[in-house]
């Protein structure tokens, strides 16, 4: 998960939960080729930062798209 959120090829897309709460979500790809996708939420202040929710192996449709945008970086 990490090697996904520190790497080069990461595509962060800004997502909503199911009960409408906005999120960030960052596709990519782990040191061994494995397609992930990471949920952050951003914590808020007195110190913003974020907050990993999740991680989940990206879904056969998340594939093809990561794949299309991966394939004009």
């Amino acid at each position: 998960m990490m090697e996904v959120l520190y790497s080069s090829r990461r595509w962060p897309r800004p997502a909503r939960t199911a009960q409408g709460l906005p999120v960030l979500t960052v596709w990519g790809r782990t040191d061994e080729g494995r397609p992930l996708v990471v949920m952050l939420r951003q914590v808020p202040a007195p110190a913003t930062r974020w907050e990993i929710l999740m991680a989940v192996p990206m879904g056969p449709h998340q594939l093809t798209e990561y794949n299309a945008w991966e394939a004009n970086q």
